[in-house]
């Protein structure tokens, strides 16, 4: 019986891992063709972050937020879907349950940064010019047994500048990787 029961959690691993692949290639797609256009509101980051964070307890994160956050304006539920990819990247490549750090502060006149910081694996320089291409997953020992599609960081990059924004990253193999996005603020974007 008990081996039975280890069958079956494996094929349910198997298939919300197949869900989570079709889910992000329709999405792919739809914003490839324009049919997932982003419902832009106005809306506080901090906010949004602290829900999210919520969702990866107890992983121990830490907060860097301006003090005068103005809020910005996007798609929420799009914006949510980017800091769960990034969150869950920087758990997964952090194998030693280091602590992440999530921030936020005005970039720019008119943008907000928003940024996702772990001290985990880092990514090799070699790798990444590469990073944003569909089903590309850095191969390296010290990542070997990490599970993904490859397809996260790419939708995440779309579903970014389809709201005007821009994404990347800094990285040190080793060391951990910083992910980042803007967002034009709800006063610039409304003027």
């Amino acid at each position: 019986m008990e081996q039975r029961q280890e069958f079956l959690g494996v094929v349910e691993h198997q298939i919300r891992r197949l869900q989570e692949l079709l889910h992000d290639m329709m999405d792919l797609r739809n914003l490839e063709t324009g049919a997932l256009q982003a419902q832009p509101t106005s809306f506080c980051v901090k906010s949004l972050v602290e829900e999210v964070v919520a969702d990866f307890a107890p992983y121990p994160a830490t907060y860097d937020f301006n003090l005068k956050l103005p809020d910005v304006w996007g798609d929420r539920r799009h914006v949510a879907q980017v800091l769960v990819n990034f969150l869950s990247n920087a758990i997964k490549y952090s194998p030693n349950g280091h602590p992440i750090k999530i921030g936020a502060a005005p970039k720019q006149s008119g943008w907000l940064e928003i940024w996702v910081k772990d001290y985990g694996l880092g990514i090799p320089e070699a790798d990444q010019p590469h990073l944003f291409e569909r089903f590309y997953r850095v191969k390296h020992r010290d990542r070997q047994d990490i599970e993904g599609t490859g397809l996260g960081l790419s939708l995440c990059k779309l579903l970014v500048e389809n709201q005007g924004g821009h994404l990347g990253f800094e990285s040190t193999h080793g060391q951990g990787s910083r992910f980042y996005f803007t967002l034009p603020t709800t006063d610039v974007a409304n003027r």
